[in-house]
């Protein structure tokens, strides 16, 4: 297995959450990218997410590699 996947986006409407959607997307994801010979899957999330979505990522066996804040202003 060699080369590097990345996960841009995974989310599941409020009203369908805590079904197993999520996990469900994210291991055919997964077994997509090592159908394809991706072996490392990156994946951002927002540490302060309001769903917890980093626990869904833990249960799938990701780590957590890093932190980061992003800041931006309107004018």
């Amino acid at each position: 297995m060699h080369g590097k996947g990345e996960i841009m986006h995974l989310g599941i409407r409020r009203p369908w959450r805590r079904r197993g959607l999520g996990m469900a997307l994210l291991q055919h994801s997964l077994q997509t990218f090592y159908r394809h010979g991706i072996g490392t899957i990156r994946l951002n999330v927002d540490v302060q997410s309001l769903t917890n979505a980093q626990q869904l990522y833990q249960r799938a066996g990701f780590a957590c590699v890093d932190s980061f804040r992003n800041y931006h202003k309107s004018l």
